[in-house]
């Protein structure tokens, strides 16, 4: 127990005695590390980029069929319409 105790004394110590050192070391990697990670994130937002720009033509053109194939039929020139709007047979 007593030698836990004085384990964690020293490493205090070292600790607080280079403290500015570790600070810099870490904030060296850490700053190569970051780079890494922002530099991926850019090519990832490039790509996203691209598919968005493929995709929406096809997108458009989905919809605007799915609204025709839902849209109602209008009467032809030989069909008339009852006043309630439903289409009668041709004339």
């Amino acid at each position: 127990m007593l030698g836990l105790l004085v384990g964690a004394v020293i490493g205090g110590a070292a600790v607080w005695f280079w403290r500015d050192g570790l600070a810099a070391k870490l904030d060296e990697k850490t700053r190569t590390l970051r780079e890494k990670a922002a530099d991926r994130l850019e090519a990832m937002e490039r790509q996203a980029d691209g598919l968005l720009d493929r995709a929406k033509p096809r997108i458009a053109s989905t919809l605007r069929a799915s609204r025709e194939a839902i849209r109602p039929a209008q009467p032809g020139p030989m069909e008339t319409q009852d006043p309630e709007g439903s289409r009668l047979h041709a004339i």
